[in-house]
């Protein structure tokens, strides 16, 4: 019973990581408006706030629905020397109401459907 126990677990955690490995390498990179999303709403929930997939930076705001959208921003991740500058920049945007453009990947993993934005750079505020 207890090796089948720990057996259970230890393939539940694999089910639950192995998405995880490589996802970001075969989700193509782009750009991202991360934060007001430009969608204006009369009723509630409204993805007002969100991360928005955008062909280049002159896409109107609002013109793309977003590819998630919440009360905090999905997930960052980026390389290690710039992931704390990355989580603060977004999180102050996110919080102020405010929008920033940027470029990396997006993509939603494993079997919880976790969003992960993983952010190569910031390019700067996004333009209205």
């Amino acid at each position: 019973m207890r090796r089948s126990l720990a057996s259970t677990a230890t393939a539940a955690i694999l089910a639950v990581t192995a998405p995880f490995a490589g996802a970001a390498e075969e989700t193509p990179a782009g750009l991202f408006r991360v934060g007001d999303t430009g969608v204006r709403c009369l009723k509630q929930p409204c993805p007002w706030r969100g991360v928005v997939p955008v062909d280049d930076e002159s896409v109107a705001a609002g013109a793309v629905p977003p590819a998630y959208a919440g009360d905090a921003p999905p997930v960052i991740a980026a390389r290690a020397e710039l992931l704390d500058q990355v989580r603060r920049e977004i999180w102050r945007a996110w919080a102020a109401g405010g929008c920033l453009l940027v470029h990396g990947r997006f993509d939603r993993r494993g079997a919880a459907a976790v969003p992960v934005l993983a952010v190569d750079r910031i390019i700067g505020p996004c333009s209205r």
